[in-house]
């Protein structure tokens, strides 16, 4: 009697042990990687700030395995390892893939990703993802004859090689537009790879959401811009200096103010303890403090970090002896949008009357400004 109610369930709800299901099994050909996690995201369309991590798997003896409902609407996902360390990247590359209905293989070899199983990445493997690698091939192979050859400056032709995808790639996303892959493609493309109609058609057939996100995020975009280009303006040679608040390193508010010092000259050292750079640069930057310091030369610390610990950690290794601010904002630092950084290490140099001098000078450079700074009346 028990049997026959089990077969009788079944068969009228068998979505109960039939529900649709994505499996995915990732190959890296390799031990290298065992014990790792890899995560899985699913990427924002229109606006990769809108990623969410949505699974994780530990990589062993080469394979990691994913199993999740499947989605009433396939997107795309990113396979990512994490950071080795602050400054550092495993070797696996990022791989994309397409989560839907089925059984999916994600294939390594080398910094090629081969997709296996499943309708839709079937189809992306064949149309994206196999044109791209025989191109890699192809210009791999060119470049190690020319560099042979003594032939060096190749930019132009490998552009060619990837230019010529442009075509069928257009075509698999007008193909996919009223979908997420499609959707997600096209808003990440540049609108100069399309021709003004063909954009003006496809950007119609994109869901609204999707659309909302995208705009948006060039609306963020532009008002990022529009500060950067206004601080570059205020902050040109002989501009009064910059104030913004920060905080110091045993988390006091501050502000940068308190530092300029009338007759003294101030630099201003954006910097960040995940920079080499940086961090390769502070010997250089001690010496000249130690130099200058009792005649006139103040330095000021502002790091782009968002960890303070990571940043405690950098200021005691580096035995930098000057004061040391951060909002552990990163790149949203107030003085970063002040100064117009876009990369560190950045300094920007102030003179005895609180006069922007320059910025972003380095080496026997920024030493031979340093001492006609201080040579002024």
């Amino acid at each position: 009697m028990m049997k026959w109610l089990i077969s009788l369930l079944l068969a009228i709800v068998p979505g109960i042990v039939c529900a649709q299901m994505f499996s995915l099994t990732g190959n890296t050909h390799s031990n290298d990687y065992d014990g790792l996690p890899i995560y899985l995201y699913q990427i924002g369309v229109g606006d990769r700030s809108l990623t969410v991590c949505i699974d994780s798997a530990v990589i062993s003896e080469g394979v990691y395995h994913f199993d999740i409902p499947a989605p009433e609407q396939p997107f795309m996902a990113l396979l990512a390892l994490p950071m080795k360390n602050r400054y550092f990247a495993y070797g696996l590359p990022e791989a994309e893939c397409i989560v839907e209905n089925g059984a999916v293989q994600v294939d390594y070899d080398g910094q090629d990703i081969y997709l296996h199983g499943g309708k839709m990445n079937q189809e992306y493997d064949r149309r994206i993802l196999q044109p791209n690698r025989m191109t890699r091939q192809r210009v791999s192979s060119r470049l190690d004859s020319l560099n042979k050859a003594g032939i060096t400056d190749n930019n132009d032709y490998i552009r060619e090689q990837y230019e010529a995808l442009n075509p069928a790639i257009n075509q698999y996303i007008a193909d996919n537009i009223t979908n997420p892959i499609g959707a997600y493609m096209f808003l990440g493309r540049p609108k100069s790879l399309f021709a003004d109609e063909q954009y003006r058609q496809l950007y119609q057939q994109v869901d609204s959401t999707s659309r909302a996100h995208y705009e948006q995020r060039i609306a963020r975009e532009k008002n990022h811009q529009a500060r950067i280009a206004q601080s570059q303006q205020l902050t040109h040679q002989g501009n009064p200096y910059r104030d913004f608040a920060s905080k110091t390193a045993d988390g006091k508010d501050v502000r940068f103010s308190r530092y300029v010092k009338a007759g003294q000259v101030t630099l201003l050292d954006f910097w960040a303890s995940w920079c080499g750079p940086c961090r390769a640069e502070a010997p250089e930057m001690i010496r000249l403090y130690e130099k200058y310091h009792d005649k006139g030369l103040n330095i000021v610390g502002l790091s782009l970090d968002n960890n303070r610990d990571a940043w405690l950690k950098a200021i005691a290794d580096l035995a930098l002896p000057w004061p040391q601010l951060s909002s552990l904002q990163a790149w949203k630092d107030e003085a970063v949008t002040n100064y117009a950084v876009q990369s560190v290490p950045f300094v920007v140099l102030i003179d005895k009357r609180g006069r922007l001098a320059e910025k972003n000078v380095h080496g026997e450079k920024l030493e031979a400004l340093i001492v006609k700074l201080l040579n002024e009346e």
